[in-house]
């Protein structure tokens, strides 16, 4: 079985809730999983990771489709237009992205591994993508930015 994940964090999400509140602050995660919930193909579960990350297990999707969709979800949530009190918030995430691998013995060693990614991604700046060198070549070969 193949099987990817991305891991993705709102990017200053603590800035968030200290300009404009905490129901602000609810808010994002809200909207972020109602735009990212409806892009994954039919084969994903979405789920919120913690306060300000979500995790996507992409079954049978391999490294080349999950780079795809972690860069359009990248976008669709930097493109959103979060309004909250009629004031716009801009957001944009950082990804981490994994695939399953033979050594792995269970879903704590693919969870670690996007984890890791994950915070590769945030340290090297905001609206970043990071895996695998297998899956910075395939996503150099769609962008030329945005990797880290």
């Amino acid at each position: 079985m193949t099987g990817a994940s991305p891991l993705f964090a709102v990017d200053d999400f603590t800035r968030i809730g200290r300009m404009h509140g905490r129901d602000a602050s609810n808010m994002v995660p809200r909207q972020i999983a109602k735009l990212v919930g409806g892009m994954p193909h039919r084969e994903a579960v979405l789920a919120r990771y913690n306060t300000d990350t979500f995790a996507l297990y992409l079954r049978n999707l391999g490294e080349g489709g999950t780079v795809v969709l972690a860069q359009r979800i990248r976008r669709a949530v930097k493109n959103h237009r979060f309004i909250f009190e009629d004031e716009e918030i801009p957001v944009t995430i950082s990804l981490g992205i994994g695939t399953l691998t033979k050594n792995m013995k269970n879903a704590m060693d693919l969870i670690r591994e996007v984890q890791t990614y994950l915070d590769k991604a945030r340290r090297a700046g905001h609206d970043t993508i990071n895996g695998s060198h297998s899956v910075r070549s395939i996503f150099r070969q769609i962008a030329s930015k945005h990797v880290a």
